[in-house]
């Protein structure tokens, strides 16, 4: 509540205030889910493959098992038993998970600069004195003193924070950013397809009953 009132004083009213920030907002997730989610397939893909390349070798020399992605195609049958529903089940949330989490943490690592530039442009907001609230202050207070309604754009921004810092400055809590990415895509993206599996197995058995 206070951050609030605090922009509802600020130079410019709070109808420009409280949306500061959305383009750069908009520039830095469009590109990371641009990148996320392509990446994500990509790298799933390569993974069962890779897998179902060991299981055929495996098979060659005798005694292989499904690999996680073949239990799931036979699940929607309602033909795999309790036992291979969960190895399916944590195979597909390892690999999902860990595709997850690999590719979100490449796209936020690569668009860290455009999350330092929003998050200045936000943070930007409260450093702006309220307008004066009397005419008294009006009078009292000097044209040099006043704040001045400027808008700064992301780019200047960016270019301001590179001549200050250089490169680092732009990529400034990278690795911080990438982990917690990694983290919360790895998670919901594993606990979906999971579920999604699950779901289909419930759906598959209750139509064969």
């Amino acid at each position: 509540m206070e951050a609030l009132r605090m922009v509802w004083r600020s130079a410019g009213g709070p109808g420009r205030r409280l949306w500061s920030g959305y383009t750069a907002l908009v520039a830095r997730n469009l590109p990371f889910t641009a990148m996320q989610f392509p990446l994500f397939e990509y790298v799933r893909g390569r993974v069962w493959k890779h897998r179902a390349s060991g299981h055929d070798a495996a098979s060659d020399a005798g005694g292989a098992t499904a690999t996680g992605q073949e239990l799931q195609k036979q699940m929607q049958h309602a033909t795999v038993s309790s036992e291979g529903i969960k190895s399916a089940l944590v195979e597909t949330g390892l690999v999902t998970g860990g595709s997850a989490a690999v590719s979100g943490a490449i796209a936020a690592f690569v668009t860290t600069p455009l999350d330092v530039v929003k998050t200045r442009m936000m943070l930007a907001v409260g450093d702006e004195p309220p307008p004066p609230s009397s005419k008294h202050d009006v009078a009292s207070c000097s044209k040099s003193q006043r704040p001045q309604e400027k808008n700064v754009g992301g780019f200047a921004i960016a270019k301001s924070i590179f001549r200050e810092k250089g490169t680092r400055g732009l990529f400034r809590g990278a690795t911080l950013r990438a982990s917690w990415t990694a983290i919360g895509s790895g998670l919901y993206l594993g606990s979906y397809e999971v579920a999604k599996i699950w779901l289909k197995r419930t759906e598959a058995a209750e139509m064969g009953s």
